[in-house]
């Protein structure tokens, strides 16, 4: 009986395992005071993907690469812009209504907290000229029921739809309803800048 030799197959390469996937969009580093303003901002930066590609919120640049600094008046503002600018990284600064001849020496361009919104955002990031928008007091009043500031001044510690229903002694879909309605009224795209604005313009005071 003769024997033949099967022939051996070629190995099947194993393909190594992918990469990270790198973003194209911008890097952006959010180094603003306050948790409830830097989770807003952040927030707001994250929604204009593909225009940023990344978010990094811890406020150090360290040797990573960063596009822009999204920044507010703080001890270390300075030092920050100084580093970014040595680096010739893009510095933003989010000020009030006096704070903004203080940073001008320090960044690219300035966006007043009563201006934030995603259009000024946007195009502050990518240089576009802006219209000033209507200011607080020609802004028409907020009339906000007693139930929405309620709920406000909830969302404003940090509170979920379900915790405030829980606190309110209401239903979530009642708590959502009150949300959406407040969000149209401060023209704000998230629950965290609206209570952002309510705080800046004294609405919960």
């Amino acid at each position: 009986m003769r024997l033949t030799r099967e022939p051996v197959a070629a190995p099947v390469p194993v393909a190594e395992p992918p990469g990270p996937v790198r973003s194209y969009g911008l890097v952006a580093l959010v180094a603003v005071r306050g948790e409830l303003l830097r989770y807003g901002v952040a927030a707001m930066l994250r929604e204009l993907a593909p225009l940023v590609g990344e978010v990094v919120e811890d406020g150090r640049l360290d040797g990573r690469h960063v596009d822009v600094v999204v920044l507010s008046p703080g001890a270390d503002t300075a030092a920050l812009a100084d580093r970014a600018a040595r680096r010739r990284i893009r510095v933003l600064g989010l000020v009030d209504e006096t704070a903004g001849d203080v940073l001008d020496a320090y960044v690219d361009g300035v966006v007043p907290y009563r201006d934030l919104t995603l259009e000024t955002l946007r195009d502050a990031l990518t240089g576009t000229p802006h219209t000033r928008p209507a200011t607080r007091a020609d802004r028409p009043r907020r009339a906000l029921t007693p139930r929405e500031r309620q709920v406000l001044g909830l969302v404003a510690q940090g509170l979920s739809n379900k915790q405030i229903a829980r606190r309110l002694a209401v239903s979530e879909h009642g708590v959502k309803k009150h949300v959406a309605s407040l969000l149209t009224k401060l023209d704000c795209p998230n629950r965290t800048i609206a209570a952002v604005r309510a705080l800046n313009d004294g609405l919960l005071t």
